[in-house]
């Protein structure tokens, strides 16, 4: 099953500027939709992580909320342009129209906003809907304020899922269960599922990533790789269980990332349950002191001390 992989892409320079995962709290998350990169049960779409520190998560992301005004322009990495000409959060297109993320340039990764028509009769929430075109062009057939997510490559079928209300600086997420994940610079803006990183209760083909200061669920864009020490680009490239973090976190790691295990804390076997052990990795924990939310206090990374 050829399926367009929601990918969270990932910016990879070394920490202290913008790191490749969201280890010690994510400035932007971007995501893709490039069909050559699922070839296998997934979705396309990728998730970009951001700045990071060292060890200690802090579980807030930092969105610049210039990049999700209307007419706002803001540089990507690469120092070009990038022009958002809606607010998906305030849906303040013209009447019958809706703010949707599309790829600009025409490539696979959403980075930018535009207004698109609400077809006759669009789906709700939850139900079966089509993208237009393509994954990133744009254009779907769900109702106003959602999005048509995890789109099969073969059928351009998915599911019309919740966009964020509010705004950047206070994202809202009316369905229950569910957080606001923020990518692409603010112009793919969610309510994906929560999740347990270290049960992995997501679905089949899915995983329990770190967006936006939450835990959720999104489509495992692994394929062939994903495993500890496999060079990542993407949040979603690597298996559930673990995460695409900075080169320094992984022994070894022959890219500017590499996937790296999750771990427990208060796990007896401490750094045994890290494949890099031999190496330097320890078990730390993903949040800082007194900053786990409820539940997540167990929640480790498998990295090497800096």
């Amino acid at each position: 099953m050829n399926r367009y992989t929601i990918f969270f892409a990932v910016l990879c320079l070394p920490f202290g500027s913008t790191a490749c995962g969201v280890f010690a709290g994510q400035d932007d998350t971007s995501m893709e939709t490039d069909a050559s990169a699922a070839s296998g049960g997934g979705h396309t779409g990728g998730m970009s992580r951001g700045t990071g520190n060292g060890t200690g998560n802090n579980g807030t992301t930092n969105v610049d909320s210039s990049s999700s005004g209307g007419g706002d322009i803001v540089l990507e990495p690469d120092g070009s342009p990038v022009t958002f000409e809606c607010d998906p959060y305030a849906q303040n297109c013209p009447k019958g129209e809706k703010c949707l993320p599309w790829a600009n340039d025409g490539g696979g990764a959403w980075n930018a906003t535009t207004c698109s028509p609400i077809v006759e009769q669009p789906h709700q929430l939850g139900e079966e809907c089509m993208a237009i075109g393509f994954a990133s062009a744009g254009a779907d057939t769900c109702d106003l304020g959602l999005m048509c997510w995890g789109v099969d490559l073969m059928t351009n079928l998915g599911t019309c899922v919740a966009m964020c209300g509010g705004s950047a600086a206070a994202p809202v997420c009316e369905p229950e269960g569910t957080a606001c994940s923020i990518t692409n610079s603010g112009s793919v803006v969610l309510c994906l599922p929560m999740c347990s990183p270290l049960d992995q209760d997501c679905g089949a083909n899915q995983g329990c990533y770190p967006i936006g200061g939450s835990w959720v669920c999104a489509p495992d864009a692994s394929n062939a790789g994903g495993g500890y020490q496999e060079v990542c680009a993407f949040i979603n490239v690597c298996d559930p269980g673990l995460v695409c973090i900075d080169a320094a976190s992984t022994p070894n790691c022959a890219g500017d990332a590499c996937c790296t295990e999750l771990c427990e804390v208060d796990n007896p076997a401490g750094a045994s349950q890290c494949q890099g052990a031999a190496d330097g990795q320890f078990c730390a924990p993903w949040y800082g002191a007194g900053a786990a939310p409820s539940g997540f206090e167990d929640v480790g990374l498998c990295t090497l001390p800096t």
